[in-house]
């Protein structure tokens, strides 16, 4: 009984810490700049796409006035 209660307790611990572990499993960045012309002025509306080259994943937004 004893020897079934320890092997129970170790794979609840294992399973405990698989799942923390995958939820730490987050990525988390940001960018910041400016888009200009030739003249250094902003061009508000253009597009920006940041790309995550291990998964392939796209990130798009439009470039404000700021």
């Amino acid at each position: 009984m004893k020897k079934l209660l320890l092997n129970l307790s170790l794979t609840i611990l294992l399973v405990v810490a698989i799942v923390s572990n995958a939820f730490g499993q987050v990525t988390t960045s940001g960018l910041k700049g400016r888009v200009v012309d030739e003249k250094n002025e902003a061009l508000p509306g253009a597009s920006i796409v940041a790309i995550h080259l291990p998964s392939g994943t796209q990130y798009g937004v439009l470039a404000n006035e700021d």
